[in-house]
């Protein structure tokens, strides 16, 4: 056998590297660092590269025992017992606002969700959300009633195609929903949902239904809103703001028909088609009710009795226009035609009895007298 060297002694021997965790830089241990004198202490340990960052870690770690950061720990925290895990959705919005602002507090003098979720019982992660800027959803300051022509708006669509339901698994929750097949309305609406729900992402969707027809529809969480609608005397309030609130029930369940000269309000509740008369006499629209059995049909499976509202004069058409209109193009567009048709003809039959029926009264004579 030849004695030939071995690979670990051809190969060159990697020195050892280490990190400073004073300065942080590399550094290789020599023999100093292997002396073992306990005065060495952690350099000896081959943590530092140098007794200077030793003494200076030292240095600092004394710094920190002797002068603490100060934290207020309140007494009857870690003396009270445990508070049992609330069910927020039980909750008020006044009780909701209130525990909003105690959690807040409490975070403040403690900075510990622990014990914060030991007095009140909110848990930690829905503590840390409150009090870095994520405010609670479905109760707290998130229904805003300062724009009142908006809520107007909306509530008129509510009370056409819009509606307000509650989960079968979240009792206590409430959900808005409108669904059309004009997006014009729906994007109108969603721009009066923004402005009431300052804090909420409302998006528009489209669903496909069974008879292949697209239509366009927004959902957003309205607990507050509904709270405010129980409370409130919906009537009262929708008569202060007559425009908006017609203006939203037309655009949900009116119709113009420009050939007729002719536009009309249906709904099958009497009492919603006799408060949107008695809001159109407010603002000087004269109009009649009208009632028929309608049904069966592709959109009304059952015969049903519907009201409707008809406006058909062209004084209360251009009153209309001014002072209500509609949000939806279709409709908007159609009840311009109504009205400029409706003024050409009666242009050509003023015109007729003024100009066209005298000369051919004048013709007739002078046919006559020729005769004689």
């Amino acid at each position: 056998m030849t004695n030939e060297p071995a690979m670990k002694d051809i190969l060159p021997v990697r020195p050892m590297m280490r990190r400073c965790q004073e300065c942080k830089l590399n550094f290789v241990p020599n023999r100093d660092h292997d002396l073992g004198h306990h005065d060495l202490g952690a350099w000896a340990r081959r943590i530092y590269c140098s007794p200077k960052c030793n003494n200076t870690f030292n240095a600092r770690r004394k710094y920190r025992r002797d002068n603490p950061i100060p934290v207020y720990h309140p007494p009857y925290i870690h003396n009270t017992k445990k508070a049992p895990r609330l069910d927020l959705k039980k909750l008020s919005s006044s009780e909701a606002h209130n525990l909003f602002e105690r959690v807040k507090r409490l975070y403040e003098q403690t900075k510990s969700t622990t014990l914060v979720e030991r007095v009140t019982g909110v848990e930690q992660s829905l503590v840390w959300r409150w009090t870095h800027g994520k405010k609670p959803q479905n109760f707290v300051n998130e229904f805003d009633v300062s724009n009142l022509e908006s809520l107007a708006y909306l509530i008129g669509a509510l009370w056409g195609d819009g509606t307000i339901y509650s989960h079968h698994k979240n009792d206590g929750y409430f959900t808005f929903r409108l669904e059309a097949k004009d997006r014009d309305f729906v994007e109108a609406t969603q721009k009066a949902v923004r402005l009431i729900f300052p804090q909420r992402r409302i998006r528009l969707f489209i669903t496909n239904r069974k008879n292949g027809k697209h239509y366009f529809a927004i959902k957003v969480g309205c607990t507050a809103f509904k709270n405010w609608l129980d409370q409130q005397n919906i009537t009262v309030f929708a008569m202060k703001h007559p425009s908006s609130f017609v203006r939203g029930f037309a655009d949900s369940e009116g119709s113009v028909n420009a050939t007729r000269r002719l536009l009309t309000i249906h709904n099958t509740d009497l009492a919603k088609i006799m408060f949107t008369k008695s809001c159109l006499d407010n603002l000087g629209i004269p109009s009649h009710i009208y009632s028929r059995i309608s049904g069966p049909s592709a959109l009304i499976p059952t015969q049903v009795l519907v009201h409707r509202i008809s406006i058909g004069r062209i004084s209360a058409l251009k009153t209309y226009l001014e002072k209500v209109g509609f949000e939806i193009g279709r409709k908007h567009s159609a009840l311009i035609r109504a009205i400029e048709g409706s003024e050409a003809r009666e242009y050509s039959r003023l015109y007729y009895y003024k100009h066209e029926a005298p000369m051919m009264k004048m013709r007739y004579r002078q046919e006559v007298v020729i005769n004689q």
